[in-house]
């Protein structure tokens, strides 16, 4: 693909030039080549797949590849499947194990593909302990910036008291 780009003399590694690989690459199928390549983007944003903590290992992996390649932290960021088949404690774990790293953990709420709605809690979700008001919370929390973060936080946490009461 960077071939491709270059081939039209788009300006990769020109000042500003920018290429944001915001479809989730899959941590599994990254290897050091493409890290290379991607790396020969003057500022690329890349967003690694953490869908699961069975994925922990080939995550860590491609975000060690990416960083040996050269790209800085702030050009890596994670999307975390939510809601698809765990609950919302390991939603909040695993985004904190990503920003753990160093780098921007992107909750992503899972809807089948063919659903009607989207971003809705679905009586499947609600049977893995998800409410609308957590599916609210980790979203705002993770896309929010500055002092709101502070009082999304403390909801969760008094939502998470309620939960082990």
């Amino acid at each position: 693909m960077i071939d491709r780009l270059k081939k039209h003399k788009l300006p990769l590694d020109s000042n500003g030039s920018t290429a944001d690989f915001n479809q989730g690459i899959d941590a599994r199928l990254l290897t050091k080549f493409h890290a290379e390549r991607i790396a020969e983007i003057k500022r690329p944003l890349v967003r690694l797949a953490f869908d699961s903590w069975g994925s922990r290992d080939k995550w860590i992996s491609a975000f060690e590849i990416l960083r040996k390649a050269g790209l800085p932290k702030r050009s890596i960021r994670s999307y975390i499947l939510t809601g698809f088949d765990s609950g919302v404690e390991d939603a909040w774990e695993r985004c904190e194990y990503v920003n753990s790293f160093g780098i921007k953990a992107l909750p992503m709420w899972f809807h089948e593909l063919d659903a009607m709605k989207q971003n809705i809690v679905t009586e499947d979700q609600e049977k893995l302990g998800w409410t609308d008001i957590d599916r609210k919370l980790i979203m705002q929390y993770y896309y929010q910036r500055g002092k709101g973060r502070a009082t999304i936080l403390e909801k969760y946490n008094v939502r998470l008291k309620a939960y082990s009461s």
